[in-house]
């Protein structure tokens, strides 16, 4: 972990966390009060507390047509070195499709902190 806090242009970023080798959206960076100063808080939006609103959301939006879609241009796979890390890093390109998972407690209306 890089800053264990929210900072100025973090907001909307995720939270995320490590469960059973799957990364997991638990969050979204909402504000805090200094990044400056560790002791304050940071503050984020629960997402299983929207769950509800976003699948109605995606229930009324209509697809895209794929006539409209953008060209698709194809880029090679390649190793990326990480700022402030020893070796490669795998690294993500647009062709690559990432899977954002939502992690439903069993009690979706729950706080997580």
């Amino acid at each position: 972990m890089e800053k264990p806090y929210a900072d100025v242009g973090d907001s909307g970023g995720p939270l995320v966390c490590d469960l059973t080798d799957a990364w997991v959206l638990v969050g979204l960076a909402s504000w805090g009060l200094d990044c400056r100063h560790p002791i304050y808080p940071s503050i984020f939006t629960n997402v299983s507390y929207f769950i509800d609103w976003m699948d109605e959301i995606q229930r009324l939006t209509p697809l895209p047509d794929a006539m409209s879609a953008c060209p698709q241009t194809q880029f090679p796979h390649q190793s990326l070195q990480a700022a402030g890390s020893p070796g490669p890093s795998t690294g993500f390109v647009p062709s690559q499709t990432c899977s954002l998972l939502l992690f439903l407690l069993q009690a979706p209306r729950q706080a997580l902190w």
